[in-house]
C-alpha cells in the first residue's frame, strides 16, 4: 500500500465543487485518521441512517438467530416509494435477516420501515439521543416529518467501523449485503481505472439536496474506510458532487 501522504496530497489537489457544503473522513485499518474535513458538520442523513439502525441492533444485542429468523408481516400500510423492490412484489412477510439485507443492499425503504416499526421508532430516537451528539433517528423512510434523520462523520465513521468489524452473525449479514450493494456509482465508480481487485463494502444515500457515500476498500487484510457527505442548493450541482465523490474513491483505490 502506498504511503498515506500520497492520498492526502491527491485529495488536497482535487477541484472542489463550488458553493456546496461537504465533509470527508478517511481512516485506515488501524483506525488512524488519514484525512478529515468538516467531520463535525451535521447533514441530513438520507439512506446512510440505515447503517445507524444496524448499530442499534448491535448495541442493544438484538443479534441472535432467533431474532434474525423472526418473520415480520408486510402490510399495504408499510409500502412506500423511493428505493427498493418490495413495493412491486406480492410478498406479505419476510424474515428479519432478509429485511436487513434488502435495507442495505438495495436500500429498500419499505424493508427499513417494517424494521423500524418492529423495533419501535421511539426507541431508536431515544437511543440515538442518548448515545450520540449529532446523530438522530427521527422518522420513517419517505415520511415528511418536521424532524429529520441527521448524521455527522465524526460519529458516523465510528458506527461504520464497529459494524463492519463485528464478527457475529449480524456483522456477517451486513458485510454480505454491503459487498453486493446495487448502487456503486460514487466512491467505487471509477475503480476500473486503477485496477483495484479487492473487496468493496458500500452504502449510498441521496435526497433532494444531498449526495452521500461511504465505502470500505479492502485488500489483503488491509482496508481504508471513507465517507463523503455533500449538501447543495441547486439540482445542477448534483453531478458536480457525484464527480467529486467518484474522484476521491479513485484516489483511494490507487493507493493499494
Amino acid at each position: 500500500m502506498r504511503n498515506s501522504n500520497y492520498l492526502v496530497k491527491e485529495i488536497n489537489d482535487l477541484k472542489r465543487p463550488r458553493e456546496i457544503d461537504y465533509a470527508i473522513k478517511i481512516q485506515n485499518s488501524n483506525s488512524k485518521i488519514i484525512f478529515e474535513y468538516n467531520s463535525d458538520l451535521t447533514f441530513n442523513a438520507a439512506s446512510l441512517i440505515k447503517i445507524v439502525i444496524v448499530d442499534y441492533l448491535l448495541n442493544n444485542k438484538i443479534n441472535k438467530s432467533s431474532f434474525f429468523n423472526k418473520v415480520l408481516p408486510i402490510t399495504s400500510q408499510d409500502i412506500v416509494g423511493g428505493a427498493g423492490v418490495l413495493r412491486g412484489l406480492s410478498i406479505d412477510k419476510l424474515k428479519v435477516r432478509d429485511l436487513i439485507y434488502l435495507m442495505l443492499s438495495i436500500s429498500d425503504n419499505t424493508a427499513t420501515n417494517v424494521l423500524l416499526k418492529q423495533l419501535q421508532l421511539q426507541n431508536l430516537s431515544e437511543w440515538s439521543k442518548n448515545k450520540f451528539k449529532n446523530i438522530r433517528i427521527e422518522r420513517f423512510m419517505m415520511n415528511n416529518s418536521v424532524e429529520n434523520n441527521i448524521i455527522n462523520l465524526k460519529e458516523f465513521m465510528n458506527v461504520w467501523t464497529e459494524i463492519l468489524n463485528s464478527n457475529d452473525e449480524l456483522g456477517s449479514i451486513v458485510r454480505d449485503a454491503l459487498s453486493h450493494s446495487l448502487t456503486r456509482s460514487k466512491l467505487p465508480a471509477l475503480i476500473s481505472k486503477s485496477g483495484f481487485i479487492g473487496e468493496i463494502y458500500t452504502k449510498t444515500g441521496e435526497l433532494t439536496h444531498e449526495e452521500h457515500d461511504v465505502s470500505r476498500f479492502e485488500y489483503d487484510d488491509e482496508f481504508i474506510d471513507c465517507a463523503v457527505l455533500t449538501h447543495f442548493n441547486y439540482e445542477s450541482q448534483r453531478i458536480d458532487c457525484i464527480r467529486f465523490i467518484q474522484e476521491i474513491g479513485l484516489i483511494i483505490s490507487e493507493i493499494f
